[in-house]
């Protein structure tokens, strides 16, 4: 890359004119060619321009554009085909900020040749990936308090759910590293350190995959100064045994196998407290939530479409909303931040459900933004009605407070339509919403 007179850069044979594009341009020392020169970016935040096509694409002030590969910083942070892993990047709209807000897109996970062939080929490799995406108004990357700081986007291409750092049959399983070399670049590009605030999200296996990597990011922080560390997981709490006493799930058991893979990539913490034959439970929000080193956020649906769909029995609906609700339960009285709104869902960060859909008038963005302004410890947690039975009472923890009394509210109806696009997730085809009503208790 060279620059030449009036602040023109040549990338790869291709001009980078500023005075030709739509948009001002500044910080072009982030132009970036991709291998066979197929994406090239000039600046962030700005204009990309598509090199196979020969096309200039926007990219706006609420967009994120593709900056670099993660492999200039760790050759090991590759996909599972062995392709670069890349992240996409757009600056404070004020233009200075101390905050980071970072989302992993999620996408299940594989450990054997079978679950690997059913894992979508989208998950496994960085092509396809456009130049520029275009994160949903009212999502966690297109709201009030992310626009104005520094946004990141991660996508899902290492299948491993972040945690791995191994190779199996040809493919890379590099999560772990993948990560690492985010927050390298991120500390070495744009001066993550001292005095900023991280707001670290992620969505299923990407909400994992914060609650995999937590212990060790604290430590990484630790060594670049006073920096406050927020995980987010959406959708991340996941069950590790059934209604009878040691029955296992059926995530129990792709985590016992996930586990036999890459047991050195389990965090030690956790590791010393289950130990090495039961390591796996690290891979299990039940267990892994209680040996993370700070307070989290978490949002935890009673009724996980993940979990629930094809994994569950049916007579077993009751006790899993139950079980659901009482967990985050716990750990909001341990001082963790929980929303769990008793609905049918999985996800809703990068949909407008985000800051738009709300339990006793709190949505899951002002559980993370009192977090982050205020400090303040809000908790959201619904027990209704299931159209298969079952009830409890309602409440809103508070820093100080176990527990309110249940809302005076007698009815909250958690309705959507099949066509409502409230809570689409990031998975395609997929909605949010089961379309019953929520009863109180004490109505």
């Amino acid at each position: 890359m060279r620059f030449g007179m009036l602040g023109v850069a040549l990338v790869g044979g291709v001009l980078c004119v500023p005075t030709l594009w739509p948009q001002s341009v500044h910080n072009l020392k982030h132009v970036v060619q991709l291998p066979g020169a197929d994406v090239q970016t000039c600046g962030h935040g700005k204009n990309v321009y598509l090199g196979k096509d020969g096309q200039w694409a926007s990219c706006g002030e609420r967009d994120l554009c593709l900056v670099g590969m993660l492999t200039e910083t760790d050759p090991l942070a590759v996909c599972t085909d062995g392709t670069p892993a890349v992240f996409y990047y757009n600056p404070p709209q004020s233009g200075s900020s101390k905050h980071f807000y970072i989302f992993e897109q999620g996408g299940d996970w594989c450990y054997d040749g079978e679950s690997c062939k059913r894992q979508p080929k989208r998950f496994m490799t960085r092509n396809g990936w456009a130049a520029v995406i275009k994160p949903a108004a009212g999502s966690f990357l297109n709201y009030p308090a992310s626009v104005n700081a520094h946004r990141i986007y991660l996508p899902y291409c290492s299948s491993d759910a972040y945690i791995g750092n191994y190779t199996m049959d040809g493919m890379q399983f590099r999560g772990r590293v993948v990560v690492a070399a985010l927050y390298k670049a991120l500390h070495d590009k744009y001066g993550l350190g001292d005095g900023h605030t991280v707001v670290h999200s992620g969505c299923s296996a990407g909400g994992r995959g914060v609650m995999y990597n937590t212990n060790w990011v604290l430590r990484q922080l630790k060594a670049w100064g006073d920096v406050h560390y927020l995980p987010v997981l959406d959708s991340g709490l996941y069950l590790g045994e059934g209604p009878a006493h040691g029955e296992a799930l059926a995530f129990t058991t792709m985590a016992q196998r996930f586990y036999r893979n890459t047991p050195d990539s389990i965090d030690p913490d956790c590791k010393k407290v289950y130990g090495v034959d039961e390591g796996w439970k690290c891979l299990i929000g039940e267990f892994a939530l209680p040996t993370l080193q700070t307070r989290f956020v978490a949002q935890a649906f009673a009724f996980d479409t993940y979990q629930w769909n094809g994994r569950m029995k049916a007579e077993h609906s009751a006790w899993f909303g139950w079980r659901h609700q009482s967990l985050a339960t716990q750990l909001a009285k341990a001082g963790n931040r929980i929303f769990a709104p008793a609905v049918w869902g999985h996800c809703s960060e990068e949909g407008p459900c985000f800051t738009g859909f709300t339990v006793n008038n709190i949505s899951m963005s002002r559980v993370i933004d009192e977090a982050v302004s205020t400090g303040r410890v809000i908790s959201e947690i619904e027990y209704c009605w299931h159209p298969q039975g079952y009830v409890a009472a309602a409440f809103v923890a508070l820093a100080g407070k176990s527990c309110m009394k249940p809302y005076d509210t007698s009815k909250l109806e958690h309705v959507y339509g099949r066509n409502d696009p409230c809570g689409l997730e990031d998975h395609p085809g997929e909605q949010f919403g089961s379309g019953f009503t929520c009863t109180l208790s004490g109505s």
